[in-house]
């Protein structure tokens, strides 16, 4: 604690990541839940199977010395196949347009022009999250999994066990050919050896890195994620969701299909997590508009509220037609508070959690995670949504998995 200002200190907050949820969390996550259970945050189907693949090497492949002596864990060995994959789809020519995690990563491995560790692709040193990222696709993996029944027990990485349906997936993935051995024998090597990597220009290198692709899943490994979604994303336990994405092109499609259909349960329960993201969306702006107005050195409350009347506009409109949808509405205690407030409580709803932006009287000041807010802020700006078909993020995330397992 600053005893001078009665500011606290960046070491005396607990948490130390930056939190955009803005105090929506829970209505947030039973939304996504409602919409496409069991999921997750998953993005693609390789997301799921590097996570399978690294429990099945350190439950079946390494005993329990080899794992204490090699300091080995499925984390580690999911983040550091993750990683690999990651970087071999990184292209170190145009930096500026990457699809995966750990860009800042690998391009932070450029200096004076030269990328002194473009060439490291050791255990030793992809296994570190240091030299990729902190927030991993297998972070978000671990959830849908667990749901999905492809793991069993603890609900916490490095205790999962495999069902026979997740042991199948990550065996599909690890028979894979790599020159005369296979993925599995090729992986082993690479974890039990930190330092050593074969000739990045050897055929069984480059076929490596083609096997833990994140775009190319095998026809097997497909199939075994389709029969899985048929068996467990269900709503209120009827399969109603793989049937029309099939045969739907669009939201707008689906949205008909249900109607017509007479699913008028689902078909609201889409309208208010479409309505509920609307409103996310508004307060996101707000919360950037702020941090850009602080950046240029307006800490007034007042001239801020002032600077952002349409935003707080949209954020009350945008709430009110949430609230709408009553019983759907499952955020509607938190989103009622922050619409009914004034714009300094309103403001204090929606940072309380936030760490980077403090409240003093009728001044705003920057907080410890200050830095990490405003380079959400930039990188918000420069996203596009461009998939105008299905442009509810929890709808586009399910599509792109049915895409990626060969349903649609």
């Amino acid at each position: 604690m600053n005893d001078l200002f009665l500011i606290p200190s960046p070491e005396s907050f607990e948490n130390s990541r930056l939190t955009v949820d803005f105090g929506l969390r829970t209505a947030l996550l039973k939304h996504r839940t409602a919409v496409v259970p069991c999921i997750g945050t998953v993005q693609f189907l390789r997301q799921m199977t590097w996570s399978l693949a690294a429990i099945y090497l350190c439950t079946e492949s390494f005993d329990e010395r080899t794992r204490r002596i090699q300091r080995i864990s499925a984390t580690v060995v999911a983040n550091a196949i993750e990683a690999l994959a990651c970087k071999a789809m990184y292209n170190y020519a145009s930096r500026d347009s990457f699809d995966f995690y750990g860009s800042r990563a690998f391009g932070r491995e450029c200096s004076d022009g030269i990328f002194e560790r473009r060439d490291v692709w050791t255990f030793g040193w992809l296994g570190q999250t240091k030299n990729y990222v902190q927030n991993t696709y297998r972070q978000s993996a671990s959830a849908a999994i667990y749901a999905l029944g492809l793991t069993e027990g603890s609900s916490r990485f490095n205790s999962m066990k495999l069902t026979p349906e997740g042991r199948n997936i990550a065996i599909e993935f690890l028979q894979q050919k790599v020159g005369d051995k296979t993925l599995k024998s090729f992986l082993s090597s690479w974890i039990c050896n930190p330092k050593w990597v074969p000739s990045a220009n050897s055929s069984a290198w480059k076929e490596f890195l083609g096997s833990v692709n994140p775009t190319l899943q095998t026809v097997s490994e497909r199939m075994l994620y389709a029969a899985v979604f048929e068996k467990q994303v269900r709503y209120n336990g009827k399969q109603i969701l793989m049937p029309r994405m099939k045969k739907c092109g669009s939201e707008k499609d689906l949205l008909a299909n249900l109607k017509q259909s007479k699913e008028e349960r689902y078909h609201t329960e889409i309208l208010a997590a479409k309505a509920f993201d609307e409103f996310h969306n508004a307060v996101k702006k707000l919360f950037s508009g702020c941090v850009k107005l602080m950046d240029s050195n307006i800490y007034n409350l007042k001239d801020i509220e002032g600077r952002l009347k349409l935003e707080i506009k949209d954020v009350k409109e945008r709430g009110e037609s949430y609230l709408k949808f009553k019983e759907f509405a499952y955020g509607k205690v938190e989103v009622g508070e922050i619409i009914k407030s004034k714009f300094r409580k309103m403001l204090d709803l929606i940072i309380s959690n936030n760490k980077s932006i403090l409240i003093k009287t009728d001044m705003v000041m920057k907080g410890p995670l200050y830095a990490a807010a405003k380079d959400w802020s930039f990188e918000l700006d420069r996203q596009k949504n461009n998939d105008k078909k299905w442009p509810l993020s929890r709808l586009r995330q399910w599509r792109n998995l049915c895409i990626d397992c060969g349903i649609c």
